[in-house]
């Protein structure tokens, strides 16, 4: 590619274009790449958050006649960074041609090189006000990524610094075996419904204890209950839908199961769970039960038999399941008599009934499955990549699972069923931000890195995943959050809690619930 004719910037201070090569330059080592490779959307989106970032803070160091040295080493390591983003090579394979070939993967390349230039280009021209010769733009990713399957996109939104958020668009999306590529990528100001959002997500002190029971926030929208029925609000804890509903499911892709609480034998029914238009009704109530909306289709029981529907109340897979669970990477649990298989959106068997029970994929592209009451792992083709052997398992993250043969016996392996450390423990949970938390034969957790290494203590009688930088932990019947070097950020004085959802965690206190923000985005 010639540099010299694509104005791409990247980053001028030293120890972040160390930082840049560590992220973004191809990797040699086999073991390292596999680390490296984009196993899920959000750490897909935080690569690309770094490059645009590092990318636009280049733009100021052009424009005041920063090192140009540093300036072309940056711009040959984002260059070739670039290949972490774009299709695989075993995409390419199919063309027999390797001239042709070539001629392809350097097309898609230099189209994404010159998407992420203009990117940071738009995004430097409405952030310029946050840079100063002495101080980089603080920045962040403050939505959870979304991914389009129709249009092939994910978006997200990032803040930088006091400027004007800036919506990214990757295009030309494509997920191989749970690893999600792009082709393009393109980045402009939020819209007005978004800033309001983030206005309210950055200024957000938190909200009162005021609910009987409070859930996540997801797109600014969380369901929470007060007088015994249950409403939607927003964060500032304004009612976006009064509190009239006898049941509720679980907010996902801005949509909510209800049931009305007024009604003998109520049934369910979607009502829209978005800020643009929240309560507004989706389906009639007529579904006996209802799971949550995942990759456009929600599963819904009709009589006795369960089916799926999209999100304007279309039956597009029949009923006629005993039951079901969500899809993810484009395939569903779903059982038939009293055996569990695999359909595909078009309700096509991608594995027929033949395991004693089965569960939806993970964004590794494994699934669990149970047979003759032993526990392995299947892929998207419907293949074992570990064959039924264990007594329990958990599911596959960040390319780890844990395994058990024995009671109070776990152990973690990767994805050709290889162990990964020596150490057993008496209890363990998935891996999230890099780290674990395990139990020790004292019943007292701590957290584990991918290496085995004890990171944090035991010290704690419950401790659960990471999000967005911390911990819920408890000691006694007291809870608290923990960040990654084990300090505990948030003091041990509620009486439940829940994880932290774009800012904002559910606490408990007596009788009430109410939220608390993240200190990492209220210290600045």
């Amino acid at each position: 590619m010639n540099k010299h004719n694509v104005a791409l910037p990247t980053i001028f201070l030293s120890f972040l274009l160390l930082s840049l090569t560590g992220v973004l330059s191809p990797v040699k080592a086999d073991s390292q790449k596999q680390a490296r490779s984009n196993h899920s959307i959000v750490e897909l989106s935080s690569s690309v958050f770094d490059a645009v970032t590092i990318a636009t803070i280049v733009i100021y160091g052009q424009e005041m006649d920063r090192d140009r040295d540093k300036i072309i080493q940056g711009i040959d390591a984002l260059d070739r960074g670039v290949e972490d983003f774009i299709y695989p090579k075993s995409v390419y394979q199919v063309i027999s041609d390797a001239e042709t070939r070539k001629k392809i993967q350097q097309k898609n390349k230099e189209k994404l090189f010159n998407s992420l230039s203009a990117s940071a280009q738009n995004i430097y021209a409405f952030t310029k006000p946050c840079f100063s010769s002495t101080k980089m733009v603080e920045h962040k990713i403050i939505s959870i990524p979304v991914e389009n399957k129709q249009q092939k996109q994910i978006s997200f939104l990032v803040r930088f610094g006091d400027c004007e958020a800036a919506q990214i668009v990757l295009s030309e999306v494509t997920n191989i075996d749970g690893n999600y590529y792009f082709a393009e990528m393109s980045a402009s100001k939020a819209s007005s419904d978004d800033k309001s959002l983030l206005n309210k997500n950055k200024s957000s002190k938190g909200i009162a204890f005021q609910y009987e029971v409070a859930g996540l926030f997801k797109s600014g929208v969380a369901p929470a209950k007060l007088n015994g029925l249950w409403g939607l609000i927003d964060t500032t804890g304004k009612w976006l839908v009064s509190p009239k509903y006898k049941e509720i499911g679980r907010l996902s892709e801005g949509v909510i199961a209800v049931k009305k609480a007024v009604e003998k034998n109520a049934k369910f029914a979607f009502i829209n769970a978005s800020l643009s238009s929240p309560g507004k009704e989706i389906t009639s109530f007529k579904y006996n039960k209802a799971h949550y909306f995942s990759e456009g289709l929600a599963g819904v029981k009709i009589g006795d038999k369960w089916g799926f529907i999209d999100k304007i109340g279309k039956l597009q897979i029949s009923a006629r399941y005993t039951n079901i669970r969500n899809f993810k990477q484009g395939f569903a649990p779903v059982k038939m008599g009293n055996k569990w298989g695999y359909i595909n959106k078009q309700g096509k068997w991608l594995v027929k009934p033949i395991f004693n029970a089965a569960y939806s994929f993970t964004d590794d592209g494994l699934a669990v499955v149970v047979s003759k009451n032993k526990r392995g792992f299947i892929n998207t083709q419907g293949r074992f990549i570990i064959k039924p052997s264990y007594r329990r398992v958990q599911r596959f993250t960040e390319g780890v699972a844990p395994v058990s043969k024995q009671k109070n016996n776990w152990f973690f392996v990767n994805k050709k069923n290889k162990s990964l450390f020596a150490e057993k423990f008496s209890k363990v949970r998935n891996f999230s931000e890099q780290m674990t938390a395990v139990m020790n034969n004292q019943k007292q957790w701590g957290y584990i890195n991918h290496k085995g290494q004890l990171i944090i203590l035991y010290e704690f009688d419950k401790a659960y995943d990471f999000k967005e930088g911390l911990a819920l932990v408890r000691k006694g019947d007291k809870r608290g959050f923990v960040n990654k070097l084990g300090k505990i950020v948030i003091p041990l004085i509620y009486d439940d809690a829940f994880r932290f959802s774009e800012g904002l965690a559910p606490v408990k206190k007596g009788e009430l619930w109410g939220y608390i923000p993240n200190p990492a985005n209220t210290s600045h």
